[in-house]
């Protein structure tokens, strides 16, 4: 595990999200993550986990506009 000091900020994004935009935050995730020399696994996770909450949040979102 990484101490708390070495952390930085890969990316970061503001606005409307729509699946286009999702493809291109994961492109970005991608190659900011070439450099750090990451173990598979931990690239896996945390492109899956990415993924997974980039896409909860442009469901939820367009499901709570309904309401």
């Amino acid at each position: 595990m990484y101490p708390v000091s070495n952390r930085e900020t890969i990316i970061s994004f503001s606005g409307h999200l729509s699946y286009e935009k999702i493809g291109n935050i994961i492109n970005q995730l991608k190659d900011e993550t070439k450099d750090l020399n990451l173990k598979l696994t931990v690239y896996k996770k945390l492109l899956s986990a990415t993924i997974e909450i980039l896409e909860n949040i442009y469901k939820y979102h367009e499901f709570s506009k309904r309401f």
